[in-house]
Formats: structure tokens, C-alpha cells, sequence
């Protein structure tokens, strides 16, 4: 199988790949996606504001909108669904119909599309349903909403490493942010890559491949990250132990784990029956497994789940914020969104509320066992 992959015929993938370019270039979605080349350059509006001042998403009465750091609403909540901004863009839903504004809340590119991605490399995926196809067909914009190439039957995710994985005429491939083919679509499924190399299906097998689509790894689990990826063994009947490989292949951290994540800032979540902790790049334990739930590190803590309620631990396993949250997201920029009852609260690293301004999480502590008692609004 793997002979076959690398001396594939490149007389047929010439063939091959002009007869994709041809299915992209002459289905109707083209002459939509100039309509909205048109409407988008009448109506553009684009700023190129960084991520330097982040804007966070919030929810009133239904709709969503943006504020600051500081918990100031900078864009009213009008939309019906949004997404995070990247890039200094944010897809976002008005009239069932996605578009992109800009982070004073205004349409850089209309809201014309069944659906929306975030922004990577300049570049967004976007779908619409199309009338006598079944499904529906994707396409990449640039930040005016230009299509770079469209007819797209599937992607994966967004632009990672410069590349993305599509899939056409029911194969995947890798076009670059110009929408051409670098690596042709040859393969059954195909993943993102990461440092260098993605994880790629052909018929039943597995492979890791480089940027110019050669095989490097026979066998793989799970993309790398921070140049380690994870490799599983089978266990009993049904079961499976992990660890993790480097690039070259070489086991680094035995299969020992029941269930593990990806490497974020050299730690990586793990699991041990039916308890979460996590391991650093030797595979030692430095968060020890006691936690029903965790999320990857990110902005420096990790949310933490520990009798059925969220919190925050440091890479050390010190617990930063106290578990008193029905439900915690990442930290980002400094902020983290958490519920109590009903209530959605932004909070700081400090436990600090800053969004709903004036809003206060007070909770006392339990003289005899020294525990964190049952949370107040105020």
C-alpha cells in the first residue's frame, strides 16, 4: 500500500487534478460567489485592527454581541450567532444568513452564506445549499470576500500551516491559500497539519505525510503537536493504553494512559480510568488524575471539573480559581466565560467579575472543613 501511495501515477494525477480544477472552475456556485464579490466590494468597510484589543462574545436577551477587556459593550447584540474574532474579523448571523464584521460591528462581507468559518491565513471556508444538489458546496474568500476557489464538497476545519485539506470529487487533497493543489487529492480522508505533517487515510490505513505528500510514518493516532503525537496499543477485547511518538517515529512516553489529549504548552491532559490529570514531555505525572473533567491548557490554566463543578488549575496543580461554576471555558486574553444557575459571568484571572459590570461572585468559607461553600449573586 505504501509503494502505491508514493509512486502514484503522475500522468493521472495531472489528469486527475485538471479535471478537478475544471469541476471547480464551471459549477454554478462561481457566478454566486462573484455576486458576492460585487456586494461585498460595494459594501466594504474593512479595518485591519489586530487581535491587540480582543473583543468577547456575550449573550442578551437571545442575541449576541461583543464587549472589551474591560466589560464594555462595543457591539451591541443584534446577531443571532457569532463566532469569535480572528484576525480581526468575526463570522456572524443575522436573518439565518452568515457574513463577517469588523470589530466595530459592521459587515466587511455580507451576510449571504448558509454557514461560516473563522479566519485562518487570511482566508474563511463558507457554504451554501444549492437548489438540485444534494448537500451543500463550500468555498474560500479572502477578507473581501473575493472567492479564491469554490465547489468545494468538503473541507477540514480552517487554513493550518498555510494549507488546507479538501475534498473533491470525492477525494481529499491540500490546496495553499491561492486555491491551488499542492499536494493532490489522492487520499480517502485527510486531517490538518501540524508541525509539519498530517494525518492522512488510505482504504483502512493510516499514514502520517509532509508537505510535499510523501509518507513519513507508517502508522498514526493522533496529530502532532509540539512534535509529539499520540500512539495507541490495544488492551483486553476492547480497551487501549496510549503514549506518544516524536516525528521521527520514536516512542518518547509509553503507552500507559486510557485516553489522552494534544500537547499545549508542554503538558497534556491524560487520563487514568475514570479520572483526568495531566503528564508532562516525560510522561510523569504533574497534575495528579482526580478531576472528572479538564480542557487543554490555555492563557496559563487549565478548567478543571471536580465534584460535578468547574474551576482552574495552574501547570503546578495549584488551583487558581476555586470549582464553584456549573460550566468554565478557556481562558483567553484574561478573561474566562462561566454559568452559576442561569447567569453567564466573564471573569479575570483574579475571580474578578467584569461582565455583567457591578455583578460580584461572593462565596463564604466553611470554617470547620476549610472548603469553598455554595456560591451567591450579587
Amino acid at each position: 500500500m505504501t509503494g502505491s501511495i508514493q509512486n502514484h501515477n503522475r500522468h493521472r494525477h495531472g489528469k486527475v487534478e485538471a479535471a478537478a480544477r475544471k469541476h471547480l472552475s464551471e459549477l454554478p456556485l462561481v457566478s454566486l460567489l462573484f455576486l458576492f464579490f460585487v456586494l461585498a466590494v460595494t459594501q466594504r468597510v474593512y479595518c485591519s485592527q489586530s487581535e491587540v484589543n480582543p473583543l468577547f462574545m456575550i449573550t442578551l436577551y437571545g442575541k449576541i454581541g461583543f464587549i472589551n477587556k474591560q466589560g464594555d459593550l462595543v457591539i451591541p447584540a443584534t446577531f443571532e450567532a457569532a463566532l469569535e474574532f480572528s484576525e480581526g474579523l468575526a463570522a456572524a448571523r443575522l436573518c439565518d444568513r452568515w457574513g463577517y464584521i469588523d470589530k466595530y460591528g459592521k459587515w466587511v462581507i455580507p451576510n449571504l452564506f448558509d454557514d461560516a468559518r473563522s479566519f485562518s491565513s487570511g482566508r474563511a471556508v463558507v457554504s451554501r445549499f444549492q437548489s438540485g444538489q444534494t448537500g451543500r458546496r463550500e468555498a474560500v474568500v479572502d477578507r473581501e470576500g473575493r472567492a479564491i476557489v469554490s465547489n468545494l464538497e468538503e473541507t477540514q476545519g480552517t487554513f493550518s500551516e498555510g494549507v488546507l485539506a479538501v475534498k473533491v470529487m470525492g477525494r481529499w487533497g491540500f490546496i495553499n491559500a491561492d486555491g491551488e493543489f499542492v499536494i493532490p487529492q489522492k487520499f480517502d480522508y485527510a486531517t490538518f497539519f501540524s508541525d509539519g505533517l498530517a494525518l492522512v487515510r488510505v482504504n483502512d490505513s493510516w499514514f502520517y505525510i509532509d508537505r510535499e505528500g510523501r509518507i513519513t510514518l507508517k502508522h498514526g493516532d493522533g496529530n502532532f503537536s509540539e512534535g509529539l503525537a499520540s500512539r495507541c496499543i490495544s488492551k483486553g477485547l476492547y480497551g487501549k493504553l496510549c503514549g506518544f511518538i516524536d516525528t521521527s517515529g520514536s516512542s518518547v512516553i509509553r503507552a500507559q494512559f486510557d485516553e489522552v489529549g494534544e500537547f499545549k504548552d508542554g503538558l497534556v491532559r491524560v487520563r487514568r480510568k475514570d479520572r483526568w490529570g495531566f503528564a508532562n514531555r516525560n510522561g510523569q505525572m504533574v497534575v495528579q488524575p482526580v478531576y472528572e473533567e479538564v480542557s487543554d491548557f490555555a492563557d496559563g490554566l487549565a478548567m478543571v471539573v471536580l465534584d460535578g463543578k468547574a474551576g482552574y488549575v495552574d501547570p503546578l496543580g495549584a488551583m487558581r480559581v476555586p470549582p464553584i461554576f456549573d460550566s468554565a471555558g478557556d481562558f483567553r486574553d484574561g478573561l474566562a466565560r462561566v454559568t452559576l444557575g442561569s447567569r453567564v459571568f466573564y471573569i479575570d484571572k483574579r475571580q474578578q467579575v467584569i461582565w455583567p459590570q457591578g455583578a460580584t461572585v461572593l462565596y463564604k468559607q466553611e470554617e470547620k472543613s476549610g472548603h469553598l461553600g455554595s456560591p451567591s449573586l450579587f
